[in-house]
């Protein structure tokens, strides 16, 4: 019996088509074309179907072409305005500097997701956004609502221009909304005694904080709010400011623009006060004095004092002082102008401040201080007024241009 093997036969590999260049940028594969489009050192690649004519895919092409020199990036999915700030906010949840950026972020995210969310990223144009703009103010948001959500929109755009999902921001072209600035009051020396009174009265835990605001001016709810024991020197009269605390409580490091690092020396009345609130703390809250890192301000529970708590005591603190409503921060604008007023430099000022300028503090309280502009006159006229009796006195010896020698 002969046995018989079969070898089964590899069937001959598919030759794959040589690809042809039939146009500029326009290359053909057997039976479909793929154009080519450069635009900026960007480069786009797309295979139209088969079946695709030679004139289609030269009209695809300089379609293609006027998509990438407008700023729009082609050749992806249709992502929308909604599905951006999405993938925008997971990835801004990890990077977030607190919990109370986070709900600014989704907050501005719900209000443009309702007036722009299902444009295609791609096709977002100015107009789209001035129509998100309009409708928030339509509803009723303040300006400078309007400009922060706006300021939100920008942030996740230019992350979406990063990572090459569209080639520019439209966002940056829009115009925002007129924004005024609430005229600052600060409170008259007098006026500023009396509350003061009233303060140092009311003691721990909430009047505390409030006089050491109006003493020094540092930000009462975010740099007061975050002051650890650690960061005070009551023998050398001290403080380190380092830290900040958001309104959600969260506390976050000293940057590098609003919230410095820096370290104040306090006036003896300031000092009291501290060592009044470390006694408060110590004798009445039974808090242990080792314990450095707790916080100089807080409630009888130990707690962080809440900012509507704050702002519900001055207010009453006002009532009983006799005064107008006020906000907390115009306390800082008091001190501020109060020095001006007084002749302390503009330098120290901005130092005390911690503003980025010496031209932020004249701008902001210049206006304030009545006759700044007269006794900077009146102070370079008295530098030149010896000289200028020198003058006077040398004409009338006879030195004048009437007395002048003619020579031969």
């Amino acid at each position: 019996m002969v046995s018989r093997t079969v070898i089964a036969s590899t069937p001959p590999k598919k030759m794959t088509p040589k690809r042809i260049r039939v146009g500029e940028g326009i290359y053909q594969r057997g039976n479909s074309y793929q154009l080519v489009v450069s635009v900026k050192g960007v480069q786009y690649a797309e295979t139209l179907p088969q079946g695709s004519t030679l004139k289609q895919a030269e009209h695809l092409r300089w379609q293609r072409r006027a998509e990438l020199e407008q700023g729009i990036r082609v050749g992806r999915k249709a992502l929308t305005v909604r599905g951006l700030l999405d993938q925008w906010l997971g990835e801004r949840s990890k990077t977030a500097r607190s919990s109370n950026t986070l709900r600014i972020d989704r907050t501005a995210s719900h209000w443009i997701t309702g007036a722009i969310g299902h444009t295609v990223l791609q096709k977002l144009t100015v107009a789209d956004v001035d129509r998100a703009r309009d409708g928030m103010t339509a509803a009723g948001l303040n300006a400078k609502t309007v400009r922060i959500y706006l300021a939100v929109l920008h942030t996740a755009v230019k992350w979406a221009v990063k990572r090459e999902l569209v080639l520019r921001n439209v966002v940056a072209l829009c115009e925002r909304p007129a924004y005024d600035k609430p005229e600052i009051v600060p409170l008259s020396e007098e006026q500023a005694s009396r509350v003061l009174k009233v303060l140092l009265r009311a003691g721990p835990p909430h009047g505390s904080i409030l006089a050491l605001g109006l003493l020094v001016p540092v930000r009462i709810k975010s740099e007061f709010g975050a002051l650890r024991w650690r960061d005070v020197d009551l023998h050398r009269g001290t403080i380190s400011i380092n830290r900040a605390m958001l309104q959600d409580g969260s506390v976050v490091a000293a940057g590098r623009r609003k919230h410095k690092a820096r370290l104040l020396e306090l006036p003896p009345l300031a000092v009291d006060i501290l060592k009044a609130q470390w006694q408060w703390q110590t004798e009445e809250l039974r808090l242990p004095d080792s314990d450095l890192d707790r916080l100089v301000f807080t409630n009888s529970n130990g707690q962080r004092l809440p900012h509507s708590t704050l702002t519900t005591v001055f207010k009453r603190c006002l009532r009983s002082a006799g005064l107008p409503h006020k906000r907390i921060h115009d306390l800082r604008h008091t001190a501020a102008t109060n020095m001006l007023r007084h002749g302390v430099p503009i330098k120290a000022v901005q130092d005390v401040l911690n503003h980025s300028t010496a031209k932020l503090t004249l701008d902001t309280y210049a206006h304030l201080v009545p006759g700044m502009t007269k006794e900077a006159l009146l102070a370079w006229a008295a530098l030149l007024e010896g000289s200028a009796e020198g003058a006077v006195a040398s004409r009338e010896r006879g030195c004048g241009p009437g007395s002048m020698t003619t020579i031969a």
